[in-house]
């Protein structure tokens, strides 16, 4: 069962970890084309159909604004009537129940008030698609959509951008000409400091779940040492972690409070931090527990009953055991072992083991070796 629970934790964690990516882009690169007389960038992702899973859509413009702009959402209204999040009312009643601005920069939160034209290509763009967010960042301004509100998701990428892309290349065109009609200097950090901010947690988010999706592929190996439990160091990496999220999330107020982006920050240090941050932790002792154990090795003699193997995909066969007895009831009587192992470990033969009570408690072993003698036993 916990092994399952891991798989479904590394799975999650590799979700997360393209989301992320994702998150942090700050430049949009796609393939340029010109669409009735517009030029524009467009990229296409599609699934293992091969049917578009979403797409982007933009132009190149001025470096002088960072923002996204998307349909708000039930959680950004929750957050918002809690006091967690504030976020920027242009006056447009109509706008501000559409739109969430994830921007603190007064040069853009003001001209969002008083140019109705702006607005209006804004909300043009969002009500192409749904969900939809509008980014501006690095010298490009585009538009993501996802694939389900494309005319044919089988088409050509092209094709795509000629359908769905014409639709929207000349409003973003018109919404690069109003921003670049606004008098700014070129983007400066300090005008909307947060942009910085929350790119330091999500970019701490990216690392700690490689990391944990890096420890997780390292222990799945079946050599030895090997531990055989992780109930304390699971127990501990809980306790660590707890403390860690809590230290997060107070850092993430005080970095974010007053800010549109403050409840997606404190969403992804639950969602994503915390499980990572247990998953290294957990590992981290498990470790700890073999190599810090200094109780003595005693060797065990255990009788090999069953042997079985499983076919998985792509053919792939794994190979199991299940032994008489362990000295510590909780450890699972059968385990995963190597086709070497398993061919030798005939049943009715005994296994010699070598064993540990661990550093923390979590019981592991150092070798097992066929063994014609059954005569030792506990």
């Amino acid at each position: 069962m916990m092994l399952i629970v891991r798989f479904g934790l590394l799975f999650w964690l590799f979700v997360r970890l393209i989301f992320l990516f994702e998150k942090l882009r700050t430049r949009f690169s796609g393939t340029p084309g010109t669409v009735d007389g517009n030029l524009i960038l467009y990229k296409i992702q599609r699934d293992q159909k091969r049917k578009a899973l979403r797409g982007a859509f933009g132009v190149v413009a001025p470096d002088t604004f960072r923002f996204s702009i998307r349909q708000e959402k039930y959680f950004d209204r929750v957050a918002k009537l809690l006091g967690i999040a504030r976020e920027f009312q242009t006056g447009d009643r109509k706008f501000d129940e559409q739109a969430y601005i994830l921007s603190e920069d007064q040069r853009l939160l003001t001209a969002l008030a008083v140019d109705k034209a702006l607005r209006e290509h804004i909300t043009a763009l969002l009500d192409a698609g749904n969900p939809c967010v509008v980014h501006c960042a690095g010298g490009r301004l585009w538009a993501e959509y996802r694939g389900k509100d494309f005319p044919d998701r089988t088409a050509p990428d092209i094709v795509i951008a000629r359908q769905f892309g014409g639709e929207v290349a000349p409003v973003l065109a018109k919404l690069r000409d109003r921003l670049t009609a606004i008098r700014v200097e070129q983007w400066q950090d300090k005008r909307d400091p947060h942009v910085t901010r929350e790119w330091i947690f999500y970019g701490a988010s990216v690392a700690l779940a490689a990391v944990a999706v890096l420890m997780f592929l390292w222990s799945m190996g079946m050599g030895f040492p090997r531990s055989m439990l992780f109930d304390n160091a699971e127990r501990l990496a809980l306790g660590v972690t707890g403390i860690g999220v809590l230290a997060l999330l107070a850092a993430a107020v005080l970095m974010l409070r007053g800010t549109s982006r403050l409840h997606l920050v404190l969403i992804e240090i639950l969602i994503t931090m915390a499980p990572a941050a247990w998953y290294v932790s957990r590992t981290a002792y498990a470790e700890q527990n073999i190599r810090a154990d200094r109780s003595p090795r005693q060797e065990e003699m255990i009788r090999v009953v069953d042997r079985y193997s499983r076919s998985g995909r792509r053919g792939r066969r794994s190979y199991y055991v299940t032994l008489e007895k362990w000295p510590d009831a909780r450890i699972d009587r059968t385990m995963q072992v190597h086709f070497a192992e398993y061919s030798q470990l005939v049943p009715g033969q005994c296994v010699r083991v070598g064993y540990h009570g661990g550093r923390y408690g979590d019981p592991w072993i150092d070798s097992m070796e066929p063994s014609a003698n059954c005569g030792t036993r506990w």
